[in-house]
Protein backbone atom coordinates (compact mmCIF):
# COMPACT_ATOMS: atom_id res chain seq x y z
CA UNK A 1 0.00 0.00 0.00
CA UNK A 2 1.38 3.43 -0.86
CA UNK A 3 1.51 6.43 1.40
CA UNK A 4 -0.76 9.39 0.95
CA UNK A 5 2.21 11.47 -0.11
CA UNK A 6 1.49 11.03 -3.81
CA UNK A 7 3.78 13.90 -4.79
CA UNK A 8 6.66 12.18 -3.10
CA UNK A 9 5.70 8.89 -4.70
CA UNK A 10 5.59 10.64 -8.11
CA UNK A 11 8.96 12.14 -7.33
CA UNK A 12 10.33 8.67 -6.76
CA UNK A 13 8.57 6.63 -9.47
CA UNK A 14 11.74 6.22 -11.46
CA UNK A 15 13.08 2.68 -11.51
CA UNK A 16 16.40 4.20 -10.51
CA UNK A 17 15.08 5.18 -7.07
CA UNK A 18 14.54 2.56 -4.40
CA UNK A 19 11.71 2.32 -1.92
CA UNK A 20 11.42 0.14 1.14
CA UNK A 21 8.85 -0.32 3.90
CA UNK A 22 10.05 0.98 7.26
CA UNK A 23 7.94 -1.36 9.42
CA UNK A 24 6.49 -4.28 7.48
CA UNK A 25 3.10 -5.82 8.26
CA UNK A 26 3.56 -9.42 7.10
CA UNK A 27 0.88 -11.97 6.37
CA UNK A 28 -1.79 -9.71 4.88
CA UNK A 29 -2.94 -11.64 1.83
CA UNK A 30 -3.14 -9.47 -1.27
CA UNK A 31 -1.09 -6.75 0.39
CA UNK A 32 2.42 -8.13 0.27
CA UNK A 33 4.80 -5.28 0.93
CA UNK A 34 2.27 -3.58 3.22
CA UNK A 35 3.53 -1.69 6.19
CA UNK A 36 3.99 1.62 7.90
CA UNK A 37 6.13 4.32 6.36
CA UNK A 38 8.47 4.30 3.39
CA UNK A 39 12.14 5.07 2.95
CA UNK A 40 13.09 6.36 -0.48
CA UNK A 41 16.65 6.52 -1.76
CA UNK A 42 16.88 8.87 -4.73
CA UNK A 43 19.15 7.97 -7.63
CA UNK A 44 20.46 11.55 -7.58
CA UNK A 45 20.29 14.07 -4.76
CA UNK A 46 17.75 16.86 -5.03
CA UNK A 47 17.47 20.12 -3.12
CA UNK A 48 15.19 20.14 -0.14
CA UNK A 49 13.30 23.04 -1.74
CA UNK A 50 12.40 20.92 -4.79
CA UNK A 51 11.18 18.07 -2.63
CA UNK A 52 9.26 20.25 -0.16
CA UNK A 53 7.47 22.23 -2.87
CA UNK A 54 6.29 19.05 -4.58
CA UNK A 55 4.99 17.57 -1.35
CA UNK A 56 3.38 20.78 -0.10
CA UNK A 57 1.71 21.56 -3.44
CA UNK A 58 0.32 18.04 -3.69
CA UNK A 59 -0.97 18.17 -0.13
CA UNK A 60 -2.61 21.49 -0.89
CA UNK A 61 -0.97 23.17 2.08
CA UNK A 62 1.04 25.76 0.21
CA UNK A 63 0.80 28.38 -2.39
CA UNK A 64 4.21 29.53 -3.64
CA UNK A 65 4.30 32.23 -0.95
CA UNK A 66 3.14 30.29 2.10
CA UNK A 67 5.22 28.73 4.83
CA UNK A 68 6.01 25.11 5.67
CA UNK A 69 7.11 23.76 9.07
CA UNK A 70 10.71 22.69 8.51
CA UNK A 71 13.44 21.90 11.03
CA UNK A 72 17.05 21.77 9.84
CA UNK A 73 20.20 20.85 11.76
CA UNK A 74 22.04 23.75 13.37
CA UNK A 75 25.14 23.21 11.21
CA UNK A 76 23.06 24.09 8.12
CA UNK A 77 21.73 27.23 9.77
CA UNK A 78 25.28 28.40 10.43
CA UNK A 79 27.16 27.20 7.35
CA UNK A 80 24.71 27.30 4.46
CA UNK A 81 23.64 30.56 2.83
CA UNK A 82 20.28 29.13 1.80
CA UNK A 83 18.90 26.17 3.81
CA UNK A 84 16.63 25.35 0.86
CA UNK A 85 19.71 24.32 -1.10
CA UNK A 86 20.46 21.40 1.26
CA UNK A 87 20.96 18.26 -0.84
CA UNK A 88 18.71 15.31 0.01
CA UNK A 89 19.44 11.72 -1.02
CA UNK A 90 17.19 9.72 1.35
CA UNK A 91 13.66 10.48 2.55
CA UNK A 92 11.61 8.68 5.21
CA UNK A 93 7.85 9.23 5.08
CA UNK A 94 5.00 8.43 7.48
CA UNK A 95 1.56 10.04 7.24
CA UNK A 96 -0.13 11.23 10.44
CA UNK A 97 2.01 11.17 13.55
CA UNK A 98 5.19 9.36 12.55
CA UNK A 99 7.74 10.53 15.10
CA UNK A 100 8.06 7.21 16.91
CA UNK A 101 8.18 5.25 13.63
CA UNK A 102 10.83 7.48 12.07
CA UNK A 103 13.09 7.96 15.10
CA UNK A 104 15.52 5.16 14.21
CA UNK A 105 15.45 5.58 10.43
CA UNK A 106 18.65 6.79 8.77
CA UNK A 107 17.45 9.39 6.23
CA UNK A 108 18.36 12.95 5.26
CA UNK A 109 14.74 14.14 5.40
CA UNK A 110 11.91 12.93 7.63
CA UNK A 111 8.40 13.80 6.44
CA UNK A 112 5.43 13.26 8.75
CA UNK A 113 2.29 15.11 9.76
CA UNK A 114 3.49 15.86 13.25
CA UNK A 115 6.46 15.13 15.45
CA UNK A 116 7.01 16.02 19.09
CA UNK A 117 9.42 18.77 20.06
CA UNK A 118 11.91 16.32 21.55
CA UNK A 119 11.68 13.89 18.61
CA UNK A 120 12.40 16.80 16.28
CA UNK A 121 15.36 17.97 18.38
CA UNK A 122 16.76 14.43 18.37
CA UNK A 123 16.40 14.24 14.58
CA UNK A 124 18.16 17.53 13.88
CA UNK A 125 20.93 16.59 16.35
CA UNK A 126 21.50 13.49 14.18
CA UNK A 127 21.80 15.76 11.12
CA UNK A 128 18.31 15.11 9.71
CA UNK A 129 15.83 17.65 8.35
CA UNK A 130 12.15 17.36 9.38
CA UNK A 131 9.06 18.51 7.48
CA UNK A 132 5.80 18.33 9.46
CA UNK A 133 2.87 19.87 7.52
CA UNK A 134 0.28 18.79 10.13
CA UNK A 135 -1.35 15.44 10.82
CA UNK A 136 -4.56 15.69 8.78
CA UNK A 137 -2.87 17.25 5.75
CA UNK A 138 -0.65 14.20 5.33
CA UNK A 139 -3.57 11.75 5.44
CA UNK A 140 -5.95 13.54 3.06
CA UNK A 141 -4.07 12.58 -0.11
CA UNK A 142 -4.31 8.90 0.80
CA UNK A 143 -8.03 9.17 1.48
CA UNK A 144 -8.74 10.95 -1.82
CA UNK A 145 -6.32 9.16 -4.13
CA UNK A 146 -6.07 5.64 -2.74
CA UNK A 147 -8.77 4.71 -0.23
CA UNK A 148 -11.76 6.31 -1.98
CA UNK A 149 -11.23 4.37 -5.27
CA UNK A 150 -10.65 1.14 -3.33
CA UNK A 151 -13.89 1.65 -1.39
CA UNK A 152 -15.80 2.42 -4.59
CA UNK A 153 -14.50 -0.79 -6.17
CA UNK A 154 -15.26 -2.89 -3.06
CA UNK A 155 -18.82 -1.54 -2.76
CA UNK A 156 -19.43 -2.04 -6.49
CA UNK A 157 -18.24 -5.66 -6.30
CA UNK A 158 -20.28 -6.33 -3.16
CA UNK A 159 -23.48 -4.78 -4.52
CA UNK A 160 -23.24 -6.05 -8.10
CA UNK A 161 -24.91 -9.44 -7.42
CA UNK A 162 -27.67 -7.76 -5.37
CA UNK A 163 -28.58 -4.93 -7.75
CA UNK A 164 -31.16 -5.65 -10.39
CA UNK A 165 -32.72 -3.28 -12.96
CA UNK A 166 -34.85 -1.20 -12.84
CA UNK A 167 -34.17 -0.65 -9.13
CA UNK A 168 -30.47 -0.24 -9.83
CA UNK A 169 -29.22 2.76 -7.85
CA UNK A 170 -25.82 4.37 -7.75
CA UNK A 171 -23.71 5.37 -4.80
CA UNK A 172 -21.09 7.93 -3.91
CA UNK A 173 -18.01 7.53 -1.76
CA UNK A 174 -16.99 10.95 -0.52
CA UNK A 175 -14.05 12.29 1.42
CA UNK A 176 -15.21 14.95 3.84
CA UNK A 177 -14.27 18.52 3.02
CA UNK A 178 -15.63 19.72 6.37
CA UNK A 179 -13.10 17.73 8.38
CA UNK A 180 -9.64 19.22 8.49
CA UNK A 181 -6.64 19.84 10.64
CA UNK A 182 -7.60 21.51 13.93
CA UNK A 183 -4.67 23.91 13.61
CA UNK A 184 -4.85 27.07 11.58
CA UNK A 185 -1.99 29.47 10.87
CA UNK A 186 -2.71 33.02 11.98
CA UNK A 187 -0.63 35.99 10.96
CA UNK A 188 -0.43 38.99 13.31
Amino acid sequence: MVSGFSALIDLTKSDRHTREVITAVPGVEGFEGAGMGRKITLHESQTIKTILMRIANELGVLSPYDEVPLAVPYRFRQNVDDPFEIEIKTIAVCAGSGGSLLKNVDADLLVTGEMSHHETLAAIEKGQCVMAPFHTNTERGYLRQVLRPKLEQAVEEEWKPERKPPADVGFDVSVSIADGDPYEIFTF
